[in-house]
């Protein structure tokens, strides 16, 4: 808590608390994974108990991420009132505190403990699994992490594609149409390293504006498509929505944006002299 509290933290700060702690949890849950010699049908039950219970409390738990663990009071002296997804995660939570009471008072502790602490290894595992995969989704996830270095990176690759794909179409391989960038970014820069840089022409084929930039006069009848830059969260201390954050990564983001113009004479679609209206302008 305290490296998590210091605004100035880095990734690298975490190796000085994680490794330790790993050291430890490995040590003792290592002696309550060992196979039961006190109560082992006592110790298979609560595990699987705790198993199924997780089952109910995990779609719960999604749950609050839409509504939220309190409803939005309806008067102004009214009191905030907690939503079913809130309740029904208390009940199997105290179900669960309860069923472990029991066993530990009718059988053993040790039986107790070791069920449970094969439940939550279970449950955990298929959680950081589950955590794991966020960073092959979209980059608003990663952007929501606590512990990323910077802004995550935006539509980069598929820009890449996009500019692929244009390419290919006219000059039949890829990276061979020159690019136009109105604009100073590093990321930028090395995802096009291997695109020509063009001469500033009057009619340039591709062209990559920021979107905060005013739309230039002579990209008028260009086609654009906007693609996010970079990615970074907008909320400092915690996120807005715990439980969305949690699960889900879910919280508010603010997006760097830049605009590929493209011009219209490179899609198949675009008119031909033969097909201008009589007045001269396309039809």
């Amino acid at each position: 808590m305290l490296v998590l509290a210091n605004p100035n933290r880095q990734a690298g700060d975490l190796l000085w608390v994680v490794l330790p702690l790993w050291a430890l949890a490995a040590q003792a849950v290592g002696v309550h994974l060992a196979a039961p010699d006190d109560e082992p049908v006592a110790a298979i039950g609560e595990g699987v108990l705790m198993l199924l219970l997780a089952a109910f409390l995990v779609p719960a738990l999604a749950r609050l991420a839409d509504l939220g663990f309190f409803l939005a009071p309806e008067g102004d002296n009214a009191l905030p009132v907690i939503s079913s997804p809130g309740m029904i995660a208390l009940f199997v939570l105290g179900i669960a505190g309860l069923a472990t009471g029991l066993i530990a008072l009718g059988w053993s502790r040790r039986a107790a403990a070791q069920g449970l602490v094969w439940a939550l290894a279970a449950a955990f595992a298929l959680f950081l699994l589950s955590a794991s995969s966020r960073f092959s989704r979209q980059e608003s996830t990663v952007a929501n992490e606590l512990w990323s270095p910077g802004p995550a990176s935006g539509q980069l690759g598929i820009l890449r594609e996009t500019l692929g794909d244009l390419s290919f179409w006219n000059e039949g391989q890829p990276a061979a149409l020159p690019i136009e960038m109105r604009g100073d970014s590093a990321a930028l820069r090395w995802a096009l390293r291997d695109y020509a840089q063009s001469d500033g022409g009057s009619a340039p084929a591709l062209a990559i504006t920021t979107a905060e930039s005013e739309t230039p006069v002579e990209f008028a009848a260009y086609r654009g498509q906007s693609f996010s830059l970079s990615v970074h969260r907008s909320w400092d201390n915690r996120p807005p929505n715990f439980f969305a954050w949690l699960l889900f990564r879910q919280a508010p983001t603010q997006s760097r944006q830049l605009i590929l113009w493209a011009n219209a004479d490179l899609f198949a679609d675009a008119a031909s002299p033969d097909q201008s209206s009589p007045e001269g302008g396309t039809p």
